[in-house]
């Protein structure tokens, strides 16, 4: 009787045993795959086994090369003072696992195992990586592996890429503020209208790298609400003119400041009832501009909700703030993109719009022309020269000396269409208001192309400035281009992709330029770096700067200005 109960009891026995052994064959040496973890100096992603790392010691080189570098791109420059970067690659077939060396010619500083087309170096890695003299080399092995080690088919080396790293006292130093798109909490996936999204204009500080919350409406921190002027008007009731501090919570859940209005949710004040609250889902206030030091912002809004009570803006409007306290000090109706004097912080040079219709890319401007506001008089008026009764003129920029102006119009007749139409290039000077004759620049104009958003580099020697088919928003490609301020032979810049780079802006010391691009992600725009050379004006291979880049970001419209204090006493996202 015992011996009939003893082979069942060996025959599981077995088939246990078994059972482990097969465990233990395709876990050899694994200590725990569900996380990143580093052995032996090797990073294993999660799901990377030891033996698939050691398969890449032992295995011999096949023919061919099926991965490539995308990030960093060859012969990008890494500011020293960045974090580490994220390194992606393409690739012809799936399922294939990938070893990762960062090289200085056979030293090998860094070595990491994955699955998936990315990987980031670890703090500590990096900063022994950075510390690296001369070009740095970034190559991609892959194979088909088990997790046993078995291979299967050629193990190919990719291209090789090189980079470069730049030392501290040449890295990127200032502050970017830029309008960052934020979904509704009740829409988390899936495509959405841009005029559905929260937009704000937040900070990174480019030394800390610390993300700050600066700017969310007219009035700062809350949600921009539909004013109980407008709701009473529809409906017969009264309403007064106060709105600003309702006192309850912005997006993030912070309370408002309340200190401004005294209507409070719930209750009748001021500011009307609270059913009138209502939270706009158009906040669109990303297009802005900051003096350059750093005493007022000036931003540019489409939405007629984030007025005032009692303001009539249907085309949009400006305002321009006092900072740190954010103080209102003028708003003006019809304004398009304003730009500070660089020399002069009082004065902004801006496009006064006619008559607007539609958005974004079905935008149509019917008269626009470019005039220039004294903040110490409240007046605004044209800039002789740049307002041609026949011409769209817009986009503003001024040169560093604060003396001529440079702008985008349209062909005599012509309206701007924010998808259709050619655009071309013109300076104008100043002369303290006084204007003069528009001279359209060569190599951004007249070239049966659209050339639009002209910016001066900080030493006046180039223009650089976005041209695409045609229109001048949402364009599927569109390229930078550099031209001397003079005029001259537009070239091409090497930053560059297949897809859109737009919205371009040098750092203080010209030694940089930052742009928008969808290349990453068609949906969602976000703004790479690129290191600048004014004596040749060219630009190296653009790379990602950490928070208004990668999976979360979603940018749109930004500037670049030194650092300054007030920045500390706004809300970290981070």
């Amino acid at each position: 009787m015992l011996r009939g109960a003893t082979i069942p009891f060996v025959i599981a026995l077995a088939v246990v045993c078994f059972v482990v052994w097969t465990g233990l064959k395709y876990t050899e040496g694994l200590d725990d795959r569900s996380t990143a973890r580093i052995i032996d100096g090797v990073l294993l992603d999660r799901h990377v086994t030891l033996a698939q790392a050691k398969a890449f010691k032992t295995t011999e080189l096949g023919a061919g090369t099926l991965t490539t570098v995308v990030h960093p791109p060859d012969g990008a420059q890494i500011p020293s003072t960045f974090p580490p970067p994220r390194i992606q690659w393409s690739d012809e077939y799936a399922s294939r696992l990938y070893q990762v060396l960062i090289r200085k010619g056979e030293e090998v500083l860094f070595t990491a195992v994955t699955q998936r087309r990315e990987v980031t170096p670890p703090p500590q890695v990096w900063h022994a990586v950075r510390q690296a003299n001369g070009p740095l080399q970034i190559q991609i092995i892959s194979a088909l592996i088990e997790p046993d080690g078995t291979v299967h088919g050629d193990m190919v080396e990719g291209e090789e890429s090189e980079f470069h790293i730049v030392p501290a006292d040449e890295s990127p130093r200032g502050m970017i503020l830029f309008g960052a798109k934020h979904r509704p909490d009740t829409l988390t996936v899936g495509t959405m209208s841009l005029l559905e999204m929260h937009l704000r204009i937040d900070a990174v500080d480019l030394e800390r790298f610390e993300h700050r919350v600066v700017f969310r409406s007219s009035y700062g921190p809350d949600y921009t609400r539909t004013h109980p002027d407008k709701v009473n008007e529809e409906s017969g009731e009264s309403g007064g003119p106060d709105y600003e501090g309702s006192g309850d919570k912005g997006p993030e859940g912070q309370e408002g400041d309340g200190q401004e209005g005294d209507g409070q949710e719930g209750e009748e004040g001021e500011g009307g009832s609270a059913e009138h609250w209502e939270i706009t889902r158009t906040q669109c206030v990303s297009c802005h501009a900051i003096s350059q030091g750093g005493q007022y912002i000036a931003v540019f809004s489409q939405t007629a909700e984030e007025a005032p009570p009692k303001f009539s803006a249907p085309n949009g409007f400006m305002t321009v703030l006092k900072m740190p306290q954010r103080e209102v000090i003028i708003q003006l109706p019809h304004s398009f993109m304003p730009q500070f004097n660089p020399v002069d912080p009082n004065l902004i040079a801006f496009g006064q719009v006619d008559e607007t219709i539609g958005v974004k890319d079905q935008m149509v401007v019917r008269k626009s022309d470019i005039h220039v506001l004294d903040l110490r008089t409240g007046k605004h008026h044209p800039v002789p020269g740049a307002n041609d009764p026949t011409r769209v003129e817009n986009l503003p920029y001024w040169s560093p000396d604060g003396k001529t102006i440079v702008y985008i119009q349209t062909k005599p007749g012509q309206m701007w269409h924010g998808s259709a139409g050619k655009l071309d290039i013109a300076t104008v000077p100043y002369r303290e208001g006084a204007g003069g004759k528009a001279t359209p620049l060569v190599g951004a104009s007249n070239n049966d192309r659209s050339n639009f958003l002209p910016v001066y580099s900080p030493d006046g020697r180039w223009i650089v400035f976005t041209q695409a088919k045609q229109g001048f928003f949402s364009q599927i490609a569109s390229d930078l281009m550099i031209v001397p301020t003079e005029g001259g032979k537009a070239r091409r810049m090497r930053c560059n992709s297949t897809l859109s780079e737009s919205w371009h802006r040098f750092s203080p010391d010209g030694r940089w330029m930052a742009f928008v691009t969808n290349r990453e992600d068609i949906r969602r725009p976000h703004i790479y770096l690129s290191r600048f050379h004014t004596d040749t004006g060219t630009c190296d291979p653009a790379i990602q700067i950490p928070v208004v880049s990668g999976l979360k970001a979603h940018t749109h419209a930004f500037s670049w200005t030194k650092r300054f204090d007030w920045l500390d006493d706004y809300d970290l996202v981070n």
